[in-house]
């Protein structure tokens, strides 16, 4: 038999109730109503509940809480049915324990009704189902990698990330991976063998490369058909003025006030038989992309410098090309190596030169620049390479060594210090600095010079 709930039931248990809080009403009238319907209300019919009371809540102050003007105003509405339920319970059910929904049950439960689906039903229905209902795609799905490189940059704590983590997948289910997973992801992108003392760190630089190389081609999906040169620059600064923590250190004489920190950047992926660039690193200035070779807790010096340099340059000199298996066969990686990354401080040092406003180039010291005789200097071309162009380029120092190949010439490639010295001197006579013998020169002339 089918009987119905009407508004004036509503009504009047909107009565006992309607002075408390609106959740503490919706929620007194929920219980109500599905004790009486015998069942969970949907969501549309928790949305008309909730407008019930809000009509019943307006009608109610505006004729002054007076209850016999207001059920004479609504009688026909109070008249009106809102649900529709059987009075009389269905016979055909089994009797015992009603059968609960599948999200209010145990662990156990679910694992046994889904048990019992899987065996009465075919996989296919079963995987189709799934398709149809999920609504969530892998392409929406974050992964390890991004999560983890998220996590490193955002430089977030293990607990923000689990916080950050946890609001997104309340919204968007298994968007971001776990903790463990980006933990485990980056383990194996760390390098072997690392060396850690207590003012030092030391990455040997043959694993450093091989791991940054098979990173590149595995991430960026580069895959090439013959031997492949990974090519980088690398140097080394010193900074100081760190604050200093009541930390004790074994050895009294150390302090980590400074640091010394010697790194790498890869710049491009070029074929070992024709040159050709496979990859081309286009944030090559870029700090994220700088890889620490060595960290040392000690003052820029003179000894530091050249110790430093000495240790990176004979690892430089005994490495080897590493393996790297893709589709079934194996490629070859070699490396190259050029100190590009220092300053001028670093590079009076490598040179010999004791001041920092004497010419790297020339060996002229300040009183010594506008004297005529400066133009026949001998230029030291070794530091060719350290000197940067214009247009942001470096001059080298051996172009057409065997070891350059088409780009390097191209790159690289420069006239004489004495032909550039001349190409750089105007036809006008608008000033912007001097330079040499103290001829006027066009700064703006000179780089368009250089460009061309």
């Amino acid at each position: 038999m089918t009987t119905s709930l009407k508004n004036c039931d509503i009504f009047l248990e909107w009565l006992e109730v309607k002075d408390q809080s609106m959740s503490y009403v919706l929620a007194k009238l929920k219980e109500f109503i599905e004790d009486r319907i015998g069942r969970k209300m949907t969501g549309e019919e928790h949305i008309k509940v909730k407008n019930i009371c809000y009509k019943l809540s307006s009608t109610w102050k505006k004729y002054y809480r007076k209850r016999d003007k207001v059920e004479m105003v609504l009688k026909d509405w109070f008249l009106m049915d809102t649900f529709k339920f059987d009075s009389e319970p269905d016979k055909s059910t089994s009797r015992g324990r009603p059968r609960i929904n599948f999200e209010e049950s145990s662990c156990r439960t679910k694992r046994r009704r889904v048990g019992e689906l899987v065996a009465s039903t075919s996989a296919d229905i079963i995987t189709t189902a799934a398709k149809r209902f999920s609504n969530v795609k892998e392409t929406d799905i974050i992964s390890v990698e991004k999560a983890l490189a998220l996590y490193v940059d955002m430089d977030l704590s293990v607990r923000q990330y689990n916080m950050m983590r946890n609001a997104v997948n309340a919204i968007h289910k298994n968007c971001f991976p776990s903790y463990y997973a980006i933990a485990e992801a980056k383990k194996k992108l760390i390098p072997e063998n690392i060396e850690v003392t207590e003012t030092s760190m030391n990455v040997p630089l043959q694993t450093l490369l091989d791991n940054t190389a098979k990173s590149i081609l595995t991430k960026l999906q580069i895959c090439p058909k013959n031997n492949i040169t990974l090519e980088c620059k690398w140097g080394f600064d010193g900074s100081s003025g760190h604050s200093l923590y009541k930390q004790k250190f074994r050895n009294e004489d150390a302090t980590d006030e400074f640091m010394f920190v010697s790194s790498f950047v890869p710049l491009r992926i070029l074929d070992h038989t024709n040159e050709n660039v496979l990859w081309q690193n286009d944030r090559h200035s870029s700090s994220r992309l700088c890889r620490p070779i060595k960290i040392l807790f000690t003052k820029e010096n003179s000894q530091t410098i050249n110790e430093v340099k000495e240790n990176i340059e004979k690892e430089i000199a005994d490495l080897d090309a590493c393996v790297y298996i893709d589709n079934s066969y194996e490629i070859m990686i070699s490396h190259r190596m050029k100190l590009t990354m220092i300053d001028g401080a670093v590079l009076n040092v490598l040179y010999g030169n004791k001041s920092c406003a004497t010419c790297v180039l020339c060996g002229a010291k300040p009183s010594q620049m506008n004297d005529e005789s400066i133009y026949q200097r001998e230029v030291n071309e070794e530091c060719y390479r350290n000197v940067k162009r214009c247009d942001g380029r470096l001059l080298s120092s051996s172009p057409s060594s065997a070891n350059s190949s088409d780009n390097d010439k191209q790159l690289y490639d420069v006239p004489s210090y004495n032909e550039w010295f001349d190409a750089a001197l105007p036809k006008s006579e608008t000033t912007f600095g001097k330079i040499g013998v103290g001829r006027s020169i066009n700064l703006k002339e000179i780089d368009l010079k250089l460009r061309n």
